[in-house]
């Protein structure tokens, strides 16, 4: 199974980011980010 049960689209992800934010002080969030393939760092996802 590996680690695929833990993957959402990106709306999700930022809805969940979102229901994070409410709750806790910036402090805390950690930061939203995807891993693609060929880059060299992984890129951050913002919400728009």
């Amino acid at each position: 199974q590996g680690t695929l049960h833990f993957e959402v689209d990106d709306a999700r992800a930022l809805e969940l980011v979102d229901a994070l934010r409410q709750r806790l002080p910036g402090y805390l969030l950690p930061r939203l980010v995807r891993e693609e393939p060929g880059q060299p760092a992984k890129t951050p996802l913002q919400n728009p």
